[in-house]
């Protein structure tokens, strides 16, 4: 498999594409794809800290107005897995299944984004009804200084 880092950006008059901007530096995988040949793409935008900021505002804003957590890394232990952000683990020797949340490393910018929608209906039907969504997302984009559902299309 070859990965490039392409950016969107105008083409000639009247196109869009996807460009290599410094192809001298992917000139090795760029030279593995034949001329002419159909290429499965699979496009992603790079996640940035602002999720991790914003998921981490989020887990300290419920633990300080519910008493449903322990502390932050538990609400976003649990919050992850009310959200299906999660995997299947069987004991070997109980055959008890657990589960447990999966890492946020490594999402990209549109997983972030669904799984931030999602824990946030989470938190307002289970955890804070008396706040909207629209409350939520403004007291922490407050807190943050931006707005992370604003910034992605």
């Amino acid at each position: 498999m070859t990965e490039l880092i392409l950016k969107k950006r105008q083409g000639r008059a009247g196109e869009i594409g996807l460009f290599l901007d410094v192809p001298e530096a992917f000139d090795e995988e760029w030279s593995c794809l034949p001329m002419g040949a159909e290429i499965k793409a699979e496009c992603t935008v790079p996640a940035h800290a602002r999720y991790l900021k914003f998921w981490w505002a989020m887990c300290g804003l419920i633990c300080d107005n519910c008493e449903a957590f322990v502390d932050k890394r538990d609400c976003s232990n649990r919050l992850l897995i009310e959200a299906g952000h999660y995997k299947r683990v069987q004991q070997p020797l109980t055959g008890v299944i657990e589960f447990k949340p999966k890492s946020v490393a490594g999402l990209s910018a549109d997983a972030w984004v669904a799984l931030l929608r999602a824990a946030t209906n989470i938190v307002i039907e289970n955890y804070l009804p008396d706040m909207s969504e629209g409350v939520l997302t403004g007291e922490l984009a407050k807190m943050l200084g931006m707005n992370v559902f604003e910034e992605v299309r």
